[in-house]
């Protein structure tokens, strides 16, 4: 993609800014994802694991919630000190959690998954608001495969080692070395968090001219109201509510899989790592697609094929043969679901982040986290309702169909239109 000296000189410029929240944004990712992952292990090993569908919803409820209040936010005030502020409420989330985690008290441990699930309720606007401010426009979507990339890189990390840090011993073979590293650790990248926001761009956004949301969630409500008249915007929300929707439970049932398989937790976390390896392969794929065809020509078919490998997942592994020989057909299996995945969420992501108006642009991207977090609070309810009722296969064909199911109809609509 050719840019002018003018486009070059602004990518350049917003270079170190992009970097220091870039930073910042990998750190909260993979203080979340290792430390629900290390939790998730220990309730599935306790015989709790409804208690992950718990999670999930406490994890989205804040942005069901508080995503109206954090969009107006994003739109009225410097991004920077959202940033920081909500870096600092991780911190926060990190001690009680390394208290819960410590002792293994739930209510500790559930209410360190709210408290994150408001970080990024908060943090989010203002981040992806960003991007758009710091580059051109037809840079955004590289940028956010970059993003992408170094997020899943964190994702990877915090997935893999999750295990592999709870089974470490350090004094005897109680199980409580490896939960007080698991504290240590995340308390520890919360600190570098902090010190790596302040890094963040200075430059004041637009300020927006509309009135503060004080409905809340029925704020957020009308904003979806108010948002599907650009029905092409719209129809990325509904995109991103089904991403998130799905892959968030699929993501989370491959811990009760792995017991299933009677895999090792580190075996375990290779299955997740998998799954997020595939997605910056889709996204630097999507990238350049988009160069040549118009993302709504090939998002719904990614999701189909993610669909039809994640049925073909539940269909082929054979739930009563133990042991590590199953990775040799799970791991390419979900591999390639990541990369579909990547393949969709990439453009729909970087359409919701330039399509609005400068000063609607959180506005916009909190009514996308309203959606989304929907869309994770369905995904799960369903698996707290069907954990325990069916496997961790069954529950994989069971999204596998719905993603099937959402490109076809979007497919039809969008053939209607």
């Amino acid at each position: 993609m050719q840019f002018s000296k003018e486009e070059l000189m602004q990518i350049k410029s917003g270079r170190s800014y992009f970097m220091a929240m870039a930073v910042a944004y990998c750190l909260g990712t993979f203080n979340d994802n290792f430390y629900k992952q290390a939790a998730g292990l220990i309730a599935v090993d306790l015989g709790e694991e409804q208690l992950q569908g718990v999670a999930i919803i406490l994890l989205a409820l804040p942005f069901v919630l508080f995503s109206a209040y954090a969009g107006w936010f994003a739109d009225r005030f410097p991004k920077r000190n959202i940033v920081i502020f909500s870096k600092a409420l991780e911190l926060l989330a990190m001690l009680v959690g390394a208290y819960g985690i410590i002792t293994v008290n739930w209510y500790c441990i559930m209410a360190m998954v709210f408290i994150m699930g408001l970080q990024s309720t908060i943090f989010s606007p203002a981040l992806n608001g960003s991007i758009p401010e710091l580059y051109p426009e037809k840079y955004v979507m590289q940028a956010n495969s970059y993003l992408k990339l170094a997020t899943t890189v964190s994702v990877l990390l915090a997935m893999s080692i999750a295990g592999t840090v709870l089974d470490c011993r350090w004094f005897g073979d109680s199980a409580e070395s490896g939960y007080y590293l698991v504290a240590i650790t995340a308390v520890v990248a919360a600190l570098i968090g902090v010190v790596a926001s302040l890094g963040s761009a200075k430059a004041d956004s637009p300020k927006t001219k509309n009135r503060f949301p004080w409905e809340g969630p029925w704020g957020s409500v009308l904003d979806i109201i108010y948002f599907k008249k650009d029905k092409l915007l719209f129809r990325a929300f509904l995109c991103s509510m089904f991403i998130y929707g799905v892959s968030v439970t699929v993501i989370t049932s491959i811990n009760a899989l792995g017991k299933t398989l009677g895999l090792s937790k580190t075996l375990t976390g290779l299955l997740t790592a998998a799954i997020m390896l595939g997605i910056p392969l889709g996204a630097f794929i999507a990238n350049k697609l988009s160069e040549r065809v118009s993302w709504q020509r090939y998002i719904l078919k990614a999701a189909f094929v993610m669909g039809v490998l994640l049925l073909l997942s539940g269909l082929l592994i054979d739930a009563g043969q133990k042991g590590a020989e199953q990775l040799y057909l799970l791991i390419p299996l979900f591999l390639f679901t990541g990369v579909a995945g990547g393949v969709f969420l990439i453009p729909v992501t970087s359409f919701i982040q330039i399509r609005p108006a400068a000063d609607e642009k959180g506005r916009a991207l909190a009514t996308q986290n309203f959606l989304d977090f929907i869309g994770v609070i369905i995904g799960g309810g369903i698996y707290f309702l069907i954990s325990e009722r069916v496997s961790a296969l069954t529950v994989l064909m069971i999204f596998g169909g719905i993603a099937v199911a959402f490109s076809l109809l979007m497919n039809f609509k969008g053939a209607g239109q």
